[in-house]
């Protein structure tokens, strides 16, 4: 992913970072959002760890502001 940032020369704003869904998002809004909820959340290939779905969508509800809209994209091969 960081490769595809660089490549795509997005550098100052996207960033790749590893995060555990259902963990407290407050560390994650402040070092990427200056501390404010997301507007728009993109969530691309997450859907193969069925156990962790719970915790995905918990970690969606906390970090997305009241009016957001989440972009999700399902790819079945």
């Amino acid at each position: 992913i960081a490769h595809n940032i660089t490549q795509n020369a997005v550098t100052e704003n996207v960033r790749a970072e590893g995060y555990l869904w259902g963990r407290d998002v407050s560390e994650l809004c402040s070092k990427h959002n200056a501390g404010r909820l997301f507007d728009v959340l993109f969530l691309c290939d997450l859907n193969f760890n069925f156990s962790q779905h719970h915790a995905l969508l918990q970690t969606v509800h906390d970090s997305m502001a009241p009016d957001g809209t989440v972009r999700l994209l399902c790819m079945r091969c």
